[in-house]
């Protein structure tokens, strides 16, 4: 009966709009309790490993942008066929447009847009 209880709460935060929140905000200060710990330099040196010539930070960042991105274009896709941006409400269509490309152009403008080396220096 007490697993089932869980489940149910496990279940009820899970559905939570707040669920994603706190669970960043716990990830975070995980994050700082062990990167302040005595096992912070160990922590900082499994980053740093090489792995197929890259680090596996490196590896960990390319991977969840590439997720990151998939995902925004899936919610994209589903705007545009179901959602906010379908043919009946093509207008907002053209502010998400416009305003993507106003902040890439600035964005260009002021140089804050670097090709990225292998080692993760600035080109």
């Amino acid at each position: 009966m007490a697993a089932g209880a869980l489940t149910a709460a496990f279940n009820r935060f899970v559905e939570s709009e707040r669920s994603g929140g706190i669970l960043l905000l716990a990830c975070t200060l995980a994050a700082f309790a062990l990167a302040n710990s005595p096992a912070g330099a160990a922590w900082l040196a499994f980053w740093q490993a090489p792995i197929a010539g890259l680090t596996v930070q490196l590896w960990v960042n390319d991977a969840l942008i590439a997720v990151f991105f998939l995902l925004v274009g899936l919610e994209l896709e589903r705007e545009i066929y179901v959602g906010e941006l379908s043919p009946r409400r093509r207008g907002v269509g053209t502010y998400l447009v416009g305003g993507v490309s106003v902040r890439l152009a600035a964005s260009v403008s002021r140089g804050t847009i670097h090709a990225m080396g292998a080692e993760g220096e600035t080109a």
